[in-house]
């Protein structure tokens, strides 16, 4: 949803969205909507600057990062933020961001894009490292079997996996040091 800058009232506007995938401009093609996503925002104008405070909630269908199932996540993230027109940037100065100033957004030609914001808060909510469960035993690394469905069977090698190779290289150093003086280091 699109808001012109100049059709809010001095008084402030309040708008409800519901929002489904292919109307959220903005999310990226791993993020999936489970349903639609509720928004409400209230936006307060003051000169060229727009208070911008609201909720965003979702329920997203996200991958497991341990054992690749897809699982149902709710978002829901409180929204505050200071929209400055972009045209007002000084693209020539460098500085760098103080506290109050990672709250701000920018607007580009006297419209502010709801929707995208909708989409950023929803990317925003995402945790690094999607878990179906904070027990999620992930999968087998030898076999690929679940391991939340039980045991595979496979026996767990000691040391990690990563460094095979070089427990290869040292079994091969010791045999050849034994050949060349005849006996065992």
């Amino acid at each position: 949803m699109l808001v012109k800058v100049s059709d809010i009232p001095a008084e402030g506007f309040k708008v409800k969205l519901v929002e489904d995938a292919d109307s959220l401009k903005g999310l990226s093609e791993d993020t999936r909507l489970a349903g639609p996503a509720d928004a409400a925002f209230s936006l307060k104008v003051v000169g060229q600057v727009v208070y911008v405070t609201g909720r965003v909630s979702a329920t997203l269908e996200l991958d497991c990062s341990r054992c690749g199932k897809s699982f149902p996540f709710a978002v829901d993230a409180d929204v505050r933020f200071d929209m400055y027109p972009v045209e007002s940037l000084d693209r020539e100065e460098e500085k760098e961001l103080e506290g109050g100033e990672l709250d701000v957004e920018f607007y580009s030609g006297g419209v502010i894009d709801l929707g995208s914001l909708v989409a950023e808060q929803l990317e925003l909510g995402i945790p690094m490292k999607p878990l179906c469960s904070e027990g999620c035993r992930g999968v087998c690394q030898y076999c690929g079997k679940d391991k939340n469905e039980g045991e595979c069977g496979c026996e767990a090698e000691v040391g990690h996996i990563g460094l095979a190779g070089l427990k290869e290289l040292l079994g091969k150093m010791k045999v050849e040091g034994e050949e060349e003086d005849g006996k065992p280091d």
